[in-house]
């Protein structure tokens, strides 16, 4: 719903007292929490007329409208569940969305109409999600870090460094998964760590590498010695054999 403007008959001196601010604030919210988007902070003296314009993504604009001298509230377009008014439209103006989910992604605009002037409010609103971290071993020198479905992208570093590779992949929905899979061939630690950055709070992850240790090292060692013991001991057994059975044979008289 637009402004009124001024009426034909206002004179000139009214119309140059006539006051309009714009003021646009960027805000996040994020998922499953509630939040609440004020209209306007200044003193009014008389209003006349209040509109929330709501423009989310893919949809026709919501128009949540209030008119004071009617006591009277209206909604066009507006089918989406959780934004109403934080108490009661003739109290305080602000707006609530809870909980908050992806699809209150968009533009709301609050529009003060009064004798004074008009008074715009935007809010560009952003909501953000937090990603499911995992983090697990691929072999025996390489390890898996993702950041799933969070919104805006993570950000994934390790340590120690390795040899890395980082791939995003959008979904229709607007979260983005990350995945790093990190290899050291070089590094002789047993962990490994991945650090996730992100809007919602930062978390870090390690895992045990799965490199040889003293058990794997001495088997084979130890299998070798058994191994040579037992043919030395048949090559042993063999000539033994052989010398016995050729000092048994009889004596040609």
């Amino acid at each position: 719903m637009a402004a009124q403007a001024p009426s034909s008959n206002t004179s000139t001196t009214q119309m140059s007292q006539q006051i309009s601010t714009k003021e646009t604030y960027n805000v996040s919210a994020q998922v499953d929490t509630k939040t609440v988007l004020s209209c306007y902070i200044h003193q009014i003296k008389s209003l006349v007329m209040l509109n929330w314009e709501i423009l989310l993504r893919d949809t026709v604009p919501c128009i949540i409208a209030y008119r004071k001298d009617t006591n009277e509230t209206k909604e066009t377009n507006c089918s989406g569940e959780g934004i109403n008014w934080e108490s009661r439209a003739d109290w305080d103006h602000e707006l609530r969305i809870n909980p908050v989910t992806i699809a209150n992604d968009g533009d709301y605009k609050c529009e003060f109409v009064t004798p004074e002037g008009n008074f715009e409010r935007l809010y560009h609103l952003s909501v953000v999600v937090p990603p499911l971290v995992n983090l697990s071993n691929e072999g025996d020198e390489s390890a898996v870090c993702k950041a799933a479905a969070g919104k805006p992208a993570a950000r994934i570093m390790w340590v120690p460094e390795g040899v890395c590779v980082t791939s995003n992949e959008t979904h229709d929905n607007r979260t983005v998964t990350v995945t790093s899979s990190c290899s050291w061939k070089s590094f002789n630690g047993s962990r490994a760590t991945c650090f996730i950055s992100h809007l919602t709070g930062n978390s870090n992850l390690s895992i045990e590498r799965q490199t040889p240790g003293p058990s794997t090292v001495i088997f084979p060692v130890v299998s070798f010695f058994i191994l040579g013991c037992v043919l030395n001991s048949g090559v042993c057994f063999f000539f033994c054999k052989t010398k016995d059975s050729r000092g048994s044979e009889p004596t040609d008289n």
